[in-house]
């Protein structure tokens, strides 16, 4: 899955999105305690996705 809109939205929506990289795990909070949805982690090959800079990186490509 490619790092675009709807994956922002599923993770903010608190939807089920598997690991775009190793594409076997379901993505989770990477910090338990606070319960926010900004930041992910597949816990099999242990990518973290932290979705303000991926929003920052869509915004600059629609600059170019």
């Amino acid at each position: 899955m490619e790092l675009d809109r709807t994956f922002l939205k599923k993770l903010w929506n608190g939807e089920k999105v598997l690991c775009p990289k190793c594409n076997e795990e379901y993505l989770v909070p990477l910090h338990k305690r606070r319960k926010d949805n900004d930041d992910w982690q597949c816990k099999k090959c242990g990518a973290v996705y932290r979705t303000i800079n991926i929003l920052n990186d869509l915004l600059n490509e629609g600059k170019n």
